[in-house]
């Protein structure tokens, strides 16, 4: 995703900028996989905090003693 922005700076503008911005077909095309790697980014965050809360509830049940690891 950096080097694409460093690559075409229209991309921080349209992310960043205020206004109106028209897009040419090309760099409607760049965007494509800009999004791409970014919504892949962000599904691989939420994965990774709800597994980490996951395995935060199960220490605190294991404090609470709730229950007991074999």
């Amino acid at each position: 995703m950096s080097e694409l922005k460093h690559q075409h700076p229209f991309i921080e503008k349209l992310l960043e900028g205020d206004g109106e911005i028209q897009l040419t077909a090309q760099e409607h095309e760049i965007l494509n996989p800009y999004f791409r790697l970014y919504f892949r980014a962000d599904n691989m965050e939420r994965k990774h905090i709800y597994f980490r809360g996951h395995t935060d509830c199960f220490s605190y049940l294991e404090k609470i003693a709730a229950f007991k690891k074999e």
